[in-house]
């Protein structure tokens, strides 16, 4: 059995492990698990933690059990959620880019709703949202590690979120950005230059006190744009021209900036 990480149970790494095997293909859809004695063994525990575990990956749809049949592998493809996406990329069954793009492109499109929201309410409330912002200005002039700044700016994007009065996008949204802080290579990328991040926040915050400022359209284009940067970066790619740009070229920075 592999190592315990910390504040994990035997039952928790039980259940990893398992559902590794069937991330990575290692056992397909259809095939039956073997016996359980079997299976304990295999893995080192013991039958009644083993049954924990199968028990968690039944309710979660990624094995099937029948009386006397045993338990048998579903397709992850076609009944699981975001929470294998972490698995994904480590097992290397999907690309992490690929994945992180994926990502990237659905919370744009979830932030895109909530903004069309807001541009058809006007005036929206903005209060909650810049609070968050300064929230996130704070921490990001104190150097919080990424781990900070990405609860952070989950909170920014909760905060929009919110405002838009829109409660099937947020939910929808919050697996997505948990997702997102669940890849540390993606979070290292998105806040390696997190002074740009404050400034496409405070960009937002200000777009939703005075929509008519500015096009929606090119307030997309800069959240875009922050992402490409971000996806460069996890490449390992240099990007050029990074900086929160509207469609007229202006960058736009929170007051003080």
């Amino acid at each position: 059995m592999a190592e315990l990480a910390r504040n994990e149970t035997a039952v928790d790494i039980c259940e990893r492990e398992i559902r590794r095997w069937i991330v990575s293909g290692e056992v397909r859809p259809g095939d039956r698990l073997p016996p359980e004695r079997a299976l304990a063994t295999r893995l080192g525990v013991n039958r009644t933690t083993l049954r924990s575990a199968l028990t968690r990956l039944s309710s979660a749809r990624l094995l099937s059990v029948r009386q006397g049949s045993g338990y048998l592998v579903q397709d992850y493809r076609k009944v699981a959620g975001l929470e294998l996406l972490p698995d994904l990329t480590r097992t290397g069954a999907a690309l992490p880019g690929k994945v992180a793009a994926d990502l990237l492109a659905v919370r744009r499109q979830l932030l895109r709703m909530a903004l069309e929201s807001i541009e058809r309410a006007r005036p929206s409330d903005a209060s909650s949202v810049v609070r968050a912002v300064e929230r996130f200005g704070e921490l990001v002039r104190t150097d919080a590690d990424v781990s900070t700044l990405a609860s952070a700016d989950h909170d920014v994007f909760a905060a929009i979120l919110s405002a838009a009065g829109t409660p099937v996008v947020a939910l929808c949204a919050n697996p997505i950005d948990f997702a997102l802080r669940a890849m540390p290579q993606l979070a290292q990328a998105m806040f390696a230059d997190a002074h740009d991040q404050l400034v496409l926040a405070w960009m937002l915050a200000r777009w939703i006190e005075r929509p008519a400022s500015q096009p929606l359209a090119g307030v997309m284009t800069a959240v875009e744009l922050r992402d490409r940067a971000t996806l460069a970066r996890l490449a390992g790619v240099p990007s050029s021209g990074e900086g929160t740009e509207s469609t007229d070229g202006a960058v736009h920075a929170s007051p003080g900036e």
